[in-house]
């Protein structure tokens, strides 16, 4: 066992997704040494398409999430342990209430995701609300 902490676990050990993320890395570096430039139409987008090309795929990923039950009790177990259902305010301590705040707010991000899937979302209520 090795005394390094490796927040990745097995997948640092996967070649396939090492060379995935090594060249994402690799790609950004190069395109801060190159620069931003404002003008450049082509590049602005390249950029736009492949913003709308993440959100596709992040979304997709929530709607398989939700697309099973266990799923669903899943996300509406971690909205509630992020404060989404209850109030983050703890009386007398500002930096609770600012840490319960800042997991609120994460929180509030994957409830975005999860409302745009209306008919999922709803179910995901009612299932958790009986």
């Amino acid at each position: 066992m090795s005394d390094i902490y490796d927040p990745l676990g097995e997948y640092s050990r996967d070649p396939a997704y090492m060379d995935k993320h090594v060249s994402r890395i690799a790609e950004a570096e190069i395109s801060l040494e190159q620069g931003y430039d404002p003008n450049d139409a082509q590049l602005f987008e390249e950029r736009k398409r492949e913003s709308a090309r993440r959100e596709r795929e992040r979304l997709e990923y929530v709607r398989k999430i939700m697309i099973q039950q266990s799923g669903r009790k899943w996300v509406y177990n971690f909205l509630y342990d992020l404060y989404i259902y209850d109030n983050p305010f703890v009386q007398g301590d500002m930096y609770a209430t600012a840490f319960k705040l800042g997991e609120q707010n994460a929180g509030k991000k994957l409830l975005a995701d999860v409302q745009r899937f209306k008919d999922l979302y709803c179910l995901m209520l009612d299932e958790n609300n009986k």
